[in-house]
């Protein structure tokens, strides 16, 4: 599934905020690097990473 920047962004604001309900012990650091390891690489052909 190829996502849109924005797509990206918005599905990783989703995601953290579930983290965040289901984590509330996490610091915000550590939600953001465990959503981002889970969420779908985005390649240097859409020009971002």
């Amino acid at each position: 599934m190829k996502l849109t920047k924005e797509e990206w962004n918005e599905e990783f604001k989703k995601r953290c905020n579930e983290a965040r309900k289901l984590h509330p012990e996490w610091n915000y650091d550590k939600v953001k690097m465990i959503v981002s390891r889970d969420m779908p690489k985005i390649t240097d052909d859409d020009g971002w990473e």
